[in-house]
């Protein structure tokens, strides 16, 4: 099996500007963060609940514990969130107050959350050819996981995404 592409940052900065002009801007913006920044799965971005990011004084946590339901198999998984990826959260968290802890962080119009084959429908709903390639291409890599999170920058000194991966 061949190494996946991976999006360098300018790549991702045009999706992010694609997603300006479409709706839910915000919410969108943040779930597609969550898989570049953070190393979510698409399956898990949607499992998200916002006791997983939220602490009890309603501040965004450093790094949280995805439980085996919320992932691929039948382990927990500790994910980490950096500043960048706080900040987007908390804006988000701000704009989009819960009802209870345990609700689905990202709504829909028609139902409590997203299942991983509803969110994939959504990021692959974009129409413009040149971005729709790239969020295509994103979708594509985010199930492989570990050759899609690969570092741009350590591509470029030609570490492999093994050695990337096992740190």
């Amino acid at each position: 099996m061949t190494q996946a592409a991976t999006l360098d940052t300018q790549q991702l900065q045009r999706v992010l500007d694609y997603l300006k002009t479409r709706r839910h801007y915000q919410r969108n913006r943040v779930m597609l963060l969550l898989t570049h920044w953070s190393m979510l799965r698409v399956g898990e971005v949607a499992a998200l609940r916002y006791c997983d990011v939220m602490d009890g004084d309603g501040g965004i946590l450093a790094e949280t514990v995805l439980a085996a339901t919320q992932t691929k198999g039948d382990r927990s998984r500790r994910i980490w969130f950096n500043e960048r990826m706080r900040a987007e959260l908390a804006a988000y968290v701000s704009a989009h107050k819960p009802n209870h802890k345990t609700q689905r962080l990202f709504y829909t119009q028609r139902s409590e959350g997203f299942t991983a084959n509803t969110l994939t429908h959504i990021i692959n709903s974009c129409n413009d050819p040149p971005v729709f390639a790239q969020v295509r291409l994103l979708i594509s890599m985010i199930d492989r996981f570990v050759p899609v999170f690969s570092c741009p920058r350590l591509d470029e000194a030609g570490v492999g995404y093994k050695t990337q991966s096992s740190h």
